[in-house]
């Protein structure tokens, strides 16, 4: 599929992006749910859609790539990506 490389989408794509973001919000912790990762969110979602990917599945994985605990939690606890094994790359988007 070509790409919306613009960053102007239609009603549908953003209600598709709206969904994809507010399920990957209620999919995490409390402890998760902080502004920096929605914001980290719904770059993600929207670095990936202006490659042109709308297949939700691949959005939503790629919503979640490289996600941090808050402060507050142990650091064992943080999602980063890795480097060599998830990038947007391997989820469609280039």
């Amino acid at each position: 599929m070509f790409g919306n490389r613009s960053g102007i989408y239609s009603p549908e794509e953003l209600l598709l992006f709206r969904r994809i973001f507010e399920n990957a919000i209620a999919t995490l912790p409390a402890m998760m749910r902080s502004s920096e990762n929605q914001m980290r969110i719904a770059r993600n979602i929207l670095e990936c859609a202006a490659t042109g990917e709308r297949d939700p599945a691949e959005l939503r994985i790629v919503a979640l790539i490289d996600l941090q605990v808050s402060a507050a939690s142990p650091p064992s606890l943080s999602i980063h990506r890795d480097r060599e094994q998830r990038t947007l790359g391997d989820h469609g988007c280039q």
